[in-house]
């Protein structure tokens, strides 16, 4: 009986090959775009009706004007203030 040696051949795997291509391209792809890639500038458009809103933006308010008003000084308070309730026991620990 004879005993026969063969040698193997490297076989190359493509597959393998293009999944790391890929991944390093991913990769590269990835970091260009994060890191050195200037955005493009977006023009921005002034929306309709900001000009009510530039109004609004002009008032001044004078707290002092609204508490010394009449119609402050005639409103009425229908709810009692807040008072504190009975919060927790005296010892937590204690068992019911």
């Amino acid at each position: 009986m004879a005993i026969i040696v063969r040698e193997r051949k490297a076989t190359f795997n493509w597959f393998n090959l293009t999944i790391w291509v890929l991944v390093i391209a991913l990769i590269f792809a990835l970091v260009y775009f994060l890191f050195f890639k200037q955005p493009e500038w977006v023009e921005i458009l002034k929306p309709t009706g900001s000009e009510k809103a530039t109004e609004l933006a002009k008032i001044r308010f004078d707290p002092d004007a609204v508490i010394q008003s009449e119609v402050f000084k005639s409103l009425q308070q229908y709810s009692a203030p807040p008072t504190t309730g009975e919060v927790g026991r005296l010892n937590p620990f204690v068992p019911f």
